[in-house]
C-alpha cells in the first residue's frame, strides 16, 4: 500500500492548480507582511493560539461554559473537570507543536504522545488490517502500527525528494491516519492535529498568526465531506485528495487575507502614532523652525508625512510659513494655545 507512490498516476485538476498557485502567491508575501507588523507579531500569535483552542473545543464538543473557556484559554485557570482538562492540555500541546515543528519531523510516536498529553491513556492499535494496492495489484495484511510507521517514513522520503507538492503530500498522510486508525480512539482528531503540525513543518507560517482551526470549524461540513469522499476507495489502495487539497489551499488564502487586513489595521494605527508624534514635536519647537528641524526630531517618518502634517497645521492656522523653498522657515502662531497632551507627547 502506498498512496504516495500512486501520485505518479495523479492528474492535478486545473481548478486546483489555480487555487494552489493563488495560495503560493500569498505564501510568498509572508516576509513582507511580517515585517510590516513586526511590533505586534506576539499579539497576533497569542490571538491565534486562543482562537485555535476555542475552536478546537467546539470541534470536540467539549462541555464547557463560554465563561470557563475564556478563563482557561486566556487566564490559565486551573481545570475543574475532564473536559476542562482537555482544553487546558490542548493549549499546552499547541504551544509545543509550534516549537517542535520548527525542528523535528512528525512521526507516529510523537503524534501518540500529543494525544496522550491531551486526552490521556491512548495507545497503538495492534490489530492487523488488509489493504488492496491498485497499482501493484497486491493484497497486504499487516500490523496497523507497522503500516502507519511506513506511511510516516514514506512521507518524509517524498518531502525530501521534492517531486510532489508538500501540502498535497500532507493531505495524503492525513488520509492514512484517519483510515488506518493507528490509535485506540479519536483518530479523526489525531489526523487533524497532524495536518496542523505538517503545515507548520512545511513553513506555512501563516498559521502561527492566524487560527487554522477557526477556518476548519467554519468549513467543517466541507472538511468532513472531503475526508469521507477522499476515503471511499482507501481500502482499495486509492485516495482522492483533490477536494481536501482545494479546501486547505482555500483556507490558506483566507488566512492570508485576514493577515492582510491586520496588516492594514496596524499600519493605519502606526501611521496615526507617527502623525501624533510629529505634531507633538512641532508644538515643542521654538517659535521659528524649519522642516529640517522637524525631520531631525522624527528620523523614522517620511517627508510625505511631515509635509502633510505641516500643511494641515498651516490650514488650521497653528503654524505659518515664512518664505518658500528648502530654506523656508515656519512660525508657530503665538495666539494658539498649545494642548498639554501635545507638550507631553501623548
Amino acid at each position: 500500500m502506498s498512496n504516495f507512490t500512486n501520485l505518479q498516476h495523479y492528474i492535478l485538476p486545473s481548478d486546483l492548480l489555480i487555487t494552489m498557485l493563488d495560495a503560493y502567491k500569498q505564501i510568498g508575501m509572508t516576509k513582507v507582511y511580517l515585517e510590516s507588523i513586526e511590533s505586534v507579531t506576539n499579539v497576533l500569535e497569542e490571538k491565534a493560539q486562543e482562537e485555535d483552542c476555542f475552536y478546537l473545543s467546539k470541534i470536540l464538543e467539549l462541555d464547557i461554559t463560554e465563561a470557563r473557556k475564556n478563563l482557561i484559554i486566556s487566564k490559565n485557570s486551573n481545570p475543574r473537570n475532564y473536559n476542562e482538562e482537555v482544553l487546558y492540555n490542548i493549549k499546552n500541546v499547541l504551544t509545543v507543536i509550534k516549537n517542535e515543528s520548527k525542528t523535528y519531523k512528525l512521526n507516529a510516536s510523537e503524534l501518540l504522545s500529543y494525544m496522550n498529553q491531551i486526552f490521556g491513556k491512548f495507545k497503538y492499535n495492534y490489530t492487523n488490517k488488509t489493504i488492496n494496492t491498485v497499482i501493484n495489484k497486491q493484497i497486504k495484511k499487516q500490523s496497523i502500527r507497522m503500516m502507519i510507521n511506513e506511511c510516516f517514513d514514506e512521507y518524509d522520503q517524498q518531502i525530501a525528494l521534492k517531486k510532489y507538492e508538500s501540502i498535497i503530500l500532507s493531505n495524503i498522510l492525513y488520509f492514512d491516519i484517519i483510515n488506518l486508525e493507528p490509535f485506540n480512539g479519536r483518530n479523526d482528531f489525531a489526523g487533524l492535529l497532524s495536518l496542523y503540525y505538517l503545515l507548520l513543518q512545511n513553513k506555512i507560517e501563516i498559521f502561527k498568526y492566524v487560527s487554522f482551526f477557526k477556518y476548519i470549524y467554519q468549513n467543517y461540513d466541507k472538511f468532513i465531506e472531503a475526508s469521507k469522499t477522499g476515503s471511499l476507495n482507501y481500502s482499495e489502495g486509492f485516495v482522492e485528495s483533490s477536494n481536501l487539497s482545494r479546501l486547505i489551499f482555500s483556507i490558506i488564502i483566507d488566512a492570508y487575507n485576514e493577515l492582510s487586513k491586520e496588516n492594514k489595521k496596524w499600519t493605519y494605527k502606526n501611521n496615526g502614532f507617527k502623525s501624533d508624534n510629529v505634531e507633538s514635536s512641532i508644538y515643542k519647537m521654538p517659535e521659528f523652525f524649519s522642516k529640517e528641524d522637524v525631520r531631525r526630531a522624527n528620523p523614522n517618518v517620511s517627508d510625505a508625512t511631515i509635509n502633510r502634517i505641516l500643511n494641515r497645521m498651516r490650514d488650521e492656522q497653528i503654524i505659518m510659513p515664512l518664505g518658500t523653498g528648502r530654506s523656508a522657515k515656519w512660525r508657530k502662531n503665538p495666539d494658539i494655545d498649545i494642548p498639554l497632551s501635545k507638550l507631553l507627547g501623548d
